[in-house]
Parts: C-alpha cells; structure tokens; sequence
C-alpha cells in the first residue's frame, strides 16, 4: 500500500469531522466511537508527515481543532443522559425491591396508620 500524502489524510480528516459536525445532534454513543476510531486512525497515519508539516497543513489542523469542542460535548451531553438513565433505573429498582420484600407465606403484616 502507497502511503498517502499529508494533504490527502487532513483532507478525509475534515471530511468525516465535518459531515459528523453537520448532524451531530443526531449522532449517538456507536456513530460517535466509530467517528473517535476514524480520527485516531487518521491522526496515527499522519504522524509520518509531521516533520514536514507545511504552513497550510498547521491551518487545516487548527481549523479541524476547533471542532473537537462541540464533538466532546456532544459526548459528555450523552454520557450524562446514559447516567441519570441508569440513576433513574437504579432508583425505580430500590423502590420496587422496598415493596416487593420476601415474606413468609405464614406471617402477619400489621399496618399501623390507622
């Protein structure tokens, strides 16, 4: 396999972050691992090159760069909603266990409140 230039590997780079950017709000937990692999794998191919980077190579970077943030928040925005899911569940489960307790068939359950 030929290795492929800077400028090729920043611009497919771009590509995916863009298209991810324009529909992040619709993108969940498995769109958003596979888009964090692509831009790993890309950014390891790159890593051969970044001794040469060029002046327009540093920009193109810088301008991808300035996406990270909404991604990242995307990211934490899904990871809370996945935790107060799973606090929720969490609470739903003590509350049902509390009313579902192991009683021996022959006891008495004796209701003081009136």
């Amino acid at each position: 396999m030929s290795q492929r230039s800077a400028e090729e590997i920043l611009s497919e780079l771009q590509r995916v972050t863009e298209e991810a950017v324009n529909q992040l709000n619709l993108l969940q937990e498995e769109e958003l691992f596979r888009l964090a692999e692509t831009r790993e794998r890309l950014v390891n191919e790159f890593q051969c090159h970044k001794a040469r980077m060029t002046q327009q190579n540093r920009e193109q970077i810088e301008y991808i760069l300035n996406f990270d943030k909404m991604i990242v928040e995307r990211m934490e925005f899904l990871k809370n909603e996945a935790g107060a899911w799973l606090q929720r569940r969490g609470s739903a489960k003590q509350q049902l266990n509390a009313y579902q307790q192991q009683y021996a068939a022959d006891s008495w359950f004796i209701d003081h409140r009136n």
